[in-house]
C-alpha cells in the first residue's frame, strides 16, 4: 500500500525505483522520531502461482508452474539470507489479516489455541494445511487434541 497504493496498482505501475525509494522515507522518518516503536510490515511479491496451470499463465506453466514457484521461493530466500526469518506463502489477501492477528496477539499478550479438524484426508493438503501452519508460526498455539481450543473444520 505504501509504495503502490494497492495490490492491483502494483502489477501495472510505471513508477521508477527512485520514486519508490522516496516513498519509503516515510518509514525512516517515523523510525527517527520513534526509535523504540515496533514497526510491522509486509510485502506482496508479484503473482507467481504455486500450481501447474496455463489457464491464466503462459503455456509452459501448465507443466512447470509448481517447480518454477518452488525454485523461485528457495532462491530468493537463500539469496537474501532470510530462509528462517520470513514467512512465504500463497494468498496476498491473507497476509494483512495474519499480520494484524500477530500485532493484536503481541499487544494483548495472547497466544490463541487452535485445533484443526479436517473433514477429510484430502483437506489436509494445500492450501488449508499450509495456511494453518503459517498461522501457527505467526503466533497461534496449535493443539493436537481439542482441549478447550477453538475448532475449525475444513
Amino acid at each position: 500500500m505504501l509504495l503502490y497504493g494497492g495490490l492491483v496498482p502494483s502489477r501495472i505501475h510505471c513508477d521508477t525505483e527512485e520514486s519508490l525509494q522516496k516513498r519509503l522515507t516515510v518509514l525512516k522518518d517515523i523510525r527517527k522520531r520513534n526509535p523504540e516503536m515496533v514497526i510491522y510490515g509486509f510485502q506482496v511479491v508479484m503473482r507467481c502461482p504455486n500450481y501447474s496451470s496455463s489457464d491464466e499463465e503462459p503455456d509452459y506453466y501448465g507443466i512447470y508452474g509448481a517447480q518454477i514457484h518452488k525454485a523461485g521461493e528457495v532462491l530468493h530466500k537463500d539469496r537474501l539470507g532470510i530462509s528462517h526469518k520470513v514467512l512465504m506463502y500463497p494468498g496476498a489477501d491473507e497476509v494483512g489479516l495474519t499480520l494484524i492477528s500477530r500485532i493484536l496477539n503481541h499487544l494483548y499478550e495472547k497466544k490463541p489455541k487452535i485445533y484443526v479438524k479436517y473433514a477429510s484426508e484430502k483437506s489436509k493438503y494445500m492450501p488449508w494445511k499450509r495456511m494453518f501452519e503459517v498461522g501457527f508460526r505467526a503466533g497461534i498455539n496449535r493443539r493436537n487434541f481439542p482441549d478447550g481450543s477453538r475448532c475449525f473444520k475444513k
